[in-house]
């Protein structure tokens, strides 16, 4: 799996980050729809990590979604002050395409 690669590769340098430096995610919920946001934060390492495991989960082909979080599996990337998982899925392709061809 490549998700799991970019995991791989990334471990090693987390485990010796600061707490600030990791990934914070967390809802933030306002009083109208334009203060409603999911909050992403980290330094750039930690942003990187975060677009190369986005690129590997859109050319993945044997598994569609996967989950990292700060209580489950890629709890090393997270700030524990981190309030949600993130759950990345890719839409499967179709199995057969269609014969019908539209006539303009």
């Amino acid at each position: 799996m490549i998700t799991d690669e970019v995991c791989v590769k990334y471990s090693n340098k987390f485990r010796r980050k600061k707490k600030k430096d990791k990934l914070y995610v967390y809802v933030k919920n306002g009083r109208n729809y334009k203060d409603n946001m999911v909050f992403i934060e980290g330094d750039a390492e930690s942003l990187e990590f975060l677009g190369n495991l986005l690129l590997a989960k859109s050319i993945e082909e044997d598994e569609y979604g996967s989950q990292i979080g700060p209580r489950v599996v890629g709890s090393i990337f997270f700030n524990r002050d981190s309030t949600h998982n993130l759950y990345i899925y890719r839409i499967p392709p179709q199995e057969e395409e269609s014969d019908v061809k539209i006539k303009r």
